[in-house]
């Protein structure tokens, strides 16, 4: 998927998501600055760096390691990648960047 279409994909999906969001908190209005500052950080923080490390992900158990899709220690191999150096890099910079975009 082409990088721009995974941006479009990610500010629908997370304007969408923070304005259900804010339905269920029980806001009367709606905060667009959230919203937008949602869409900013996925299409300009967690897109470009989710393509990047899935892409070395494939290549590290794909090419270095030899571990086809597919199979069991692939997946696995790709899981453990995934959730022990992918996900609390992607969490934390995550809310640095909000965090940093709300001030």
């Amino acid at each position: 998927m082409e990088t721009r279409t995974k941006m479009a994909t990610a500010a629908v999906l997370a304007s969408a998501g923070d304005m259900i969001a804010q339905r269920l908190e029980g806001l009367a209005v709606l905060s667009v600055g959230r919203v937008l500052t949602l869409v900013a950080v996925n299409v300009c923080y967690i897109t470009p760096i989710l393509t990047a490390f899935y892409s070395l992900n494939e290549w590290l158990c794909g090419k270095v390691l030899g571990l086809p899709s597919g199979t069991t220690k692939g997946t696995a191999a790709r899981l453990a990648f995934d959730q022990l150096a992918n996900a609390p890099i992607v969490i934390f910079g995550f809310f640095m960047a909000f965090g940093l975009a709300n001030n």
